[in-house]
């Protein structure tokens, strides 16, 4: 197909690029207080409830937005299956209130009801931010302590700013967004009590449809790729337990996470706070800044070859579930996408040859914007070996910015609605 994606193309999107590499620290803007003790913290996390309970208004609207942006792909993970959801989603401003108080991200048994959102107000929320879609972000975060995930609060505290934008956003009017985090939506172990048989069923299922979160073309991710600056000297560790000081791009479940993010959804839909300053004071702001960059969707065989060389606490039986959860997704996804945005994503030849790999599973795609995207004659040459071998055959339009690539996906191609813009 005119070029060979290998694994070192595949895994340093950075150097590829035209995107400056990300800063793999947190910057250190604390702006809430650290809480130490167990009670201070389940004392935040009822005050918190309490306010995100209060600001909730009664909504009569309906589930047509659900509906439109095919919300009942999430429901077998958020409907309530014998009186309890496998996946419960955080009211935003729980989140928020509760880092303001010096909270931190707290295990799904430890949290009062009203820091969730119920399924059937998860189902009436309106639009998202000003484009079609539902108010849902998923997470993607490294774990800094085995059993305790975020042990002072520097994740919540730097994802809450971030919610904040979510929940002001004005066009649609301001309201609150289901949040995903891990441990605080899925039941864990650890605690005062046991995860009982019914939890670990929930828990079960959950982890084996996961990949419906982070890879619905109509959710947002948000992936907290940083370390904070003193970590892990400064974390108190379990005895006989080792920090890892892996790179969030180097974890295998965060490597999955971010990768089911990147298969189809619009660029605005995926942000990497390694990119978020406190100046950034609007949504607006942070998608410009936060959206630059991500890696292309990699075909199954490719992402396997790349999650060998990742991290995890448990290899031997993580392995084969996150591979199989991006396969499923990997064909799910694109084999039904109609219209692909993936623009300014800083994307250079590499990453276009292995685009063009991922072409062929896009059986019904019909409009594939590129634009602002920096690839050259290779990428081209890549693309359209692509076409000519028969990728993509309902494709009619592609938005790019080069005419000389332009006349080589209409030679590959003749009769496809080109647009250099």
């Amino acid at each position: 197909m005119g070029c060979c994606a290998s694994k070192e193309a595949a895994e340093d999107f950075w150097s590829s690029s035209g995107v400056p590499p990300p800063p793999t620290e947190f910057v250190d803007d604390r702006t809430y207080p650290i809480l130490h003790f167990p009670d201070e913290i389940a004392r935040a996390a009822l005050d918190a409830a309490a306010e995100a309970a209060a600001a909730r208004v009664h909504d009569d609207s309906d589930d047509s937005n659900w509906q439109d942006n095919d919300g009942a792909a999430l429901e077998t993970l958020l409907a309530p299956r014998d009186g309890d959801s496998p996946v419960l989603l955080l009211d935003a401003r729980f989140l928020i209130a509760h880092a303001r108080r010096g909270g931190r991200i707290t295990r799904r048994q430890e949290l009062p009801a009203d820091a969730f959102l119920s399924f059937e107000s998860l189902r009436r929320l309106p639009p998202s931010f000003g484009q079609r879609g539902l108010r849902i972000v998923c997470v993607s975060y490294p774990w800094l302590v085995p059993g305790d995930p975020d042990p002072r609060g520097d994740t919540l505290h730097l994802l809450a700013h971030v919610l904040e934008r979510f929940v002001d956003f004005e066009v649609f009017g301001k309201s609150t967004c289901g949040v995903f985090l891990d441990f605080s939506s899925l039941y864990q172990e650890g605690g005062h009590e046991a995860r009982s048989v019914h939890q670990t069923s929930l828990f079960s299922h959950a982890l084996n449809n996961l990949s419906i979160l982070y890879s619905h073309p109509r959710t947002f991710v948000v992936k907290i790729s940083r370390l904070p600056s003193d970590y892990p000297a400064a974390f108190e560790f379990p005895p006989n337990s080792t920090p890892n000081q892996s790179l969030y791009s180097d974890r295998g479940w965060c490597f999955c996470e971010s990768s089911l993010a990147n298969l189809v959804k619009d660029q605005f839909r995926v942000f990497d706070l390694a990119y978020f300053e406190l100046s950034q004071g609007s949504l607006a702001a942070i998608s410009h800044n936060c959206c630059l960059g991500r890696a292309p969707p990699l075909p199954p065989d490719q992402f396997d070859l790349v999650l060998d060389g990742k991290t995890f606490s448990f290899k031997g039986s993580d392995f084969a579930t996150v591979s199989q959860l991006y396969r499923v997704a990997f064909h799910t996804h694109l084999s039904a996408a109609k219209r692909l945005m993936l623009i300014r994503l800083g994307w250079g030849d590499d990453e276009i040859c292995i685009f063009s790999q991922a072409l062929p599973a896009m059986a019904v795609l019909k409009q594939l914007s590129l634009s602002d995207n920096p690839f050259g004659e290779r990428g081209y040459s890549a693309l359209a070996a692509a076409l000519a071998e028969g990728a993509a055959p309902e494709l009619r339009s592609v938005v790019i910015s080069s005419r000389s690539g332009k006349d080589m996906l209409l030679a590959a191609r003749p009769g496809l609605d080109v647009t250099v813009a």
